[in-house]
Protein backbone atom coordinates (compact mmCIF):
# COMPACT_ATOMS: atom_id res chain seq x y z
CA UNK A 1 0.00 0.00 0.00
CA UNK A 2 1.46 3.14 -1.01
CA UNK A 3 1.18 6.43 1.66
CA UNK A 4 -1.07 9.34 0.40
CA UNK A 5 1.68 11.66 -1.39
CA UNK A 6 -0.99 14.61 -2.03
CA UNK A 7 -0.14 16.10 1.00
CA UNK A 8 3.00 17.45 2.19
CA UNK A 9 4.65 15.94 5.26
CA UNK A 10 3.68 17.93 8.68
CA UNK A 11 6.33 19.43 9.98
CA UNK A 12 6.07 19.52 13.90
CA UNK A 13 7.83 20.86 16.43
CA UNK A 14 9.36 17.48 18.19
CA UNK A 15 10.56 16.96 14.37
CA UNK A 16 12.45 20.51 14.38
CA UNK A 17 14.12 19.52 18.04
CA UNK A 18 15.16 16.58 16.92
CA UNK A 19 16.62 17.03 14.08
CA UNK A 20 18.14 19.69 15.69
CA UNK A 21 19.79 17.61 18.21
CA UNK A 22 20.60 15.04 16.00
CA UNK A 23 22.46 17.36 13.63
CA UNK A 24 24.39 18.66 16.99
CA UNK A 25 26.13 15.79 17.81
CA UNK A 26 29.07 16.21 15.57
CA UNK A 27 29.81 19.99 16.17
CA UNK A 28 29.57 19.23 20.03
CA UNK A 29 31.72 16.10 19.53
CA UNK A 30 34.24 17.68 17.63
CA UNK A 31 34.67 21.40 17.78
CA UNK A 32 33.90 21.75 21.80
CA UNK A 33 36.26 18.63 22.14
CA UNK A 34 39.35 20.16 20.47
CA UNK A 35 40.37 22.61 22.64
CA UNK A 36 40.36 20.29 25.84
CA UNK A 37 42.80 18.07 24.33
CA UNK A 38 45.75 19.84 26.82
CA UNK A 39 43.71 19.31 29.84
CA UNK A 40 42.69 15.97 28.77
CA UNK A 41 46.70 15.28 28.15
CA UNK A 42 47.56 16.39 31.32
CA UNK A 43 44.70 14.81 33.22
CA UNK A 44 45.06 11.13 31.78
CA UNK A 45 49.20 11.03 31.73
CA UNK A 46 48.74 10.16 28.04
CA UNK A 47 50.37 11.81 24.94
CA UNK A 48 49.06 14.48 22.67
CA UNK A 49 48.79 11.53 19.93
CA UNK A 50 47.02 9.12 21.87
CA UNK A 51 44.51 12.05 22.59
CA UNK A 52 44.04 12.81 19.12
CA UNK A 53 43.69 9.77 18.46
CA UNK A 54 40.22 10.11 20.42
CA UNK A 55 39.46 12.11 17.49
CA UNK A 56 39.94 9.41 14.99
CA UNK A 57 37.62 6.63 16.94
CA UNK A 58 34.66 8.93 16.84
CA UNK A 59 34.62 9.43 13.26
CA UNK A 60 35.70 5.99 12.47
CA UNK A 61 32.39 5.33 15.05
CA UNK A 62 30.32 7.74 13.33
CA UNK A 63 31.12 6.07 9.62
CA UNK A 64 30.27 3.01 11.22
CA UNK A 65 27.30 4.31 12.83
CA UNK A 66 25.76 5.75 9.56
CA UNK A 67 26.28 2.59 7.70
CA UNK A 68 24.89 0.56 10.07
CA UNK A 69 21.66 3.38 10.94
CA UNK A 70 21.13 3.23 7.87
CA UNK A 71 20.64 -0.57 6.88
CA UNK A 72 19.19 -1.05 10.30
CA UNK A 73 16.43 1.70 8.79
CA UNK A 74 15.61 -0.09 5.66
CA UNK A 75 15.00 -3.21 8.19
CA UNK A 76 12.87 -1.73 11.20
CA UNK A 77 12.06 1.77 10.48
CA UNK A 78 13.45 4.92 11.06
CA UNK A 79 12.67 5.70 14.57
CA UNK A 80 14.11 2.61 16.16
CA UNK A 81 17.87 3.14 15.08
CA UNK A 82 17.63 6.74 16.32
CA UNK A 83 16.22 6.01 19.43
CA UNK A 84 18.91 3.19 19.93
CA UNK A 85 22.16 5.55 18.58
CA UNK A 86 21.09 8.36 20.57
CA UNK A 87 21.20 5.75 23.73
CA UNK A 88 24.35 4.39 22.71
CA UNK A 89 26.24 8.31 22.15
CA UNK A 90 24.58 9.27 25.42
CA UNK A 91 26.19 5.90 26.70
CA UNK A 92 29.75 6.59 25.45
CA UNK A 93 29.46 9.84 26.93
CA UNK A 94 29.05 8.77 30.27
CA UNK A 95 31.83 6.48 29.64
CA UNK A 96 33.59 9.00 28.03
CA UNK A 97 33.67 11.67 31.61
CA UNK A 98 34.18 8.23 33.98
CA UNK A 99 37.04 7.50 31.93
CA UNK A 100 40.43 6.08 33.81
CA UNK A 101 42.75 6.47 31.32
CA UNK A 102 43.21 6.90 27.36
CA UNK A 103 41.71 3.35 26.44
CA UNK A 104 38.74 4.12 28.26
CA UNK A 105 38.30 6.84 26.64
CA UNK A 106 39.29 5.37 23.46
CA UNK A 107 36.30 2.98 23.72
CA UNK A 108 33.91 5.73 24.81
CA UNK A 109 34.64 8.44 21.48
CA UNK A 110 34.05 5.21 19.32
CA UNK A 111 31.07 4.36 21.19
CA UNK A 112 29.82 7.83 20.92
CA UNK A 113 30.34 8.42 17.32
CA UNK A 114 28.82 5.09 16.77
CA UNK A 115 25.62 6.10 18.22
CA UNK A 116 25.61 9.67 16.71
CA UNK A 117 26.28 7.99 13.56
CA UNK A 118 23.50 5.55 13.85
CA UNK A 119 21.04 8.12 15.04
CA UNK A 120 21.79 11.20 12.91
CA UNK A 121 22.43 9.75 9.51
CA UNK A 122 19.03 9.84 8.45
CA UNK A 123 18.48 13.89 8.80
CA UNK A 124 19.62 14.16 4.99
CA UNK A 125 16.77 12.00 4.30
CA UNK A 126 14.33 13.80 6.62
CA UNK A 127 15.05 17.13 4.54
CA UNK A 128 13.18 15.93 1.74
CA UNK A 129 9.41 16.40 2.45
CA UNK A 130 7.77 17.49 -1.08
CA UNK A 131 5.00 15.06 -1.95
CA UNK A 132 6.08 15.42 -5.58
CA UNK A 133 9.78 14.69 -4.73
CA UNK A 134 10.26 10.87 -5.87
CA UNK A 135 14.42 10.77 -5.58
CA UNK A 136 16.68 9.77 -3.36
CA UNK A 137 16.77 10.99 -0.16
CA UNK A 138 13.08 9.17 0.28
CA UNK A 139 10.90 11.62 2.69
CA UNK A 140 10.99 10.34 6.96
CA UNK A 141 7.59 9.35 6.69
CA UNK A 142 7.49 6.31 4.12
CA UNK A 143 8.89 3.37 4.62
CA UNK A 144 11.85 1.30 2.30
CA UNK A 145 8.71 -1.20 0.93
CA UNK A 146 6.33 1.36 0.33
CA UNK A 147 8.63 4.44 -0.99
CA UNK A 148 7.17 5.44 -4.46
CA UNK A 149 10.60 5.38 -6.18
CA UNK A 150 10.85 1.50 -5.69
CA UNK A 151 9.67 -1.07 -8.44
Amino acid sequence: MRPNRSQPAAVTAGLVIALAVQNAVPPFATDMYSPAFPRITVDLGTSSTAVGLTLTAFFIGMALGQVVGGTASDRYGRRRPMLLGGAVCTLGAVVCALAPGIGVLLVGRLLQGFGGGTAAWWDARCSSTSPTDHAWPPPCRSSWRSAPWRP
